[in-house]
């Protein structure tokens, strides 16, 4: 069983307009709402995976009981800590006439230490204990700075994995829980290496580093169009997805990681899953808003795949 941990969840909007145009009273042309959070959205692909899951998350007020009432919809096993706090909302506007997104994303609500603890003695009450747990999206106001120590601290204890999902400030400081698997955007990369800007060739070079380091067992760092890295103590392999008309990019980096994730949880080799990671953000990216893949879509892409050569193979 994988279980996920989702300490920022939301509810994303997503309208598509004519046009983005300031003080205009701008009619929405379609309208849709999903239930994410970057733990959450990794529990829904794996379960469109048919992998067994379950989904921890903070629930608060009225878009808290939405939330888990959308996952119990799609059938997937949920255990909410409930607060008092609402839930957040996060808004994407597509402008019609470029396809441009942009995307509004609330803090969400503060977290106390006795908010932690509910959590924490929530993922003691686990039974059966998880293969692999995944830590995913961005952290709320309030959370102390020892809390993911003590999710790595658990999952040694208990002989599970830990996947972290993080951004690129708050990941810096889990290096040293030698996680079982991290995903970084080539962004996050160069924020935590104090760049600028890095190419991709550069960012392999990094990711070999840290995996010298022991700062993580495995490694996979996604570039959006241009694909994703993954690499190992022994392999390295880059991919780039096959051509698609990308109609959104939200959900894409959560759909990798589940990908990914699947394939490393039956022990797959090291490039059969970057090549899933990357049929499922891809085929995330083939739907408007912030819906997820189709399986069926992702199996498609996989396939294609299946028939390409890595762009290199470092052993």
């Amino acid at each position: 069983m994988i279980v996920t941990i989702t300490l920022n969840p939301s509810i994303d909007i997503s309208v598509i307009v004519p046009q983005l145009i300031p003080t205009e009273k701008l009619r929405c042309e379609s309208y849709e709402k999903e239930v994410g959070g970057g733990g959450i959205n990794v529990a829904k692909g794996l379960h469109r995976l048919d992998v067994k899951t379950k989904a921890l998350f903070f629930s608060g007020g009225h878009n808290g009981k939405f939330i888990e009432s959308r996952l119990k919809d799609e059938g997937i096993a949920i255990k909410p800590i409930h607060l008092r706090p609402e839930t957040r909302e996060n808004i994407t506007v597509t402008d019609r006439t470029d396809g441009k997104e942009f995307r509004l994303v609330n803090k969400g609500a503060g977290i106390k230490k006795n908010h932690e603890l509910l959590l924490l003695t929530a993922l003691h009450s686990l039974r059966p204990k998880p293969d692999h747990l995944v830590l995913s999206g961005s952290h709320p106001p309030g959370l102390s700075a020892e809390f993911t120590g003590k999710l790595a601290k658990w999952c040694s204890r208990n002989n599970c994995k830990l996947v972290l999902d993080l951004p690129g400030d708050e990941l810096a400081k889990c290096f040293a829980y030698r996680p079982f698997l991290i995903k970084p955007s080539l962004k996050e990369v160069a924020l935590v290496t104090g760049k600028p800007k890095l190419s991709i060739p550069q960012s392999v070079v990094i990711a070999k580093e840290w995996i010298a380091k022991g700062f993580a067992e495995n490694i996979v760092i996604s570039m959006g169009a241009e694909g994703a890295v993954i690499c190992n103590g022994k392999e390295t392999y880059r991919m780039k997805p096959p051509p698609v008309v990308t109609m959104s990019t939200v959900g894409a980096g959560d759909s990798m990681v589940a990908g990914v994730l699947f394939k490393l949880a039956q022990q797959a080799e090291l490039l059969d899953a970057l090549r899933m990671g990357i049929a499922c953000g891809t085929a995330a990216t083939l739907h408007k808003g912030t819906k997820l893949f189709d399986p069926k879509q992702a199996n498609k892409l996989y396939q294609q795949l299946k028939t390409m050569r890595p762009i290199n193979h470092h052993g």
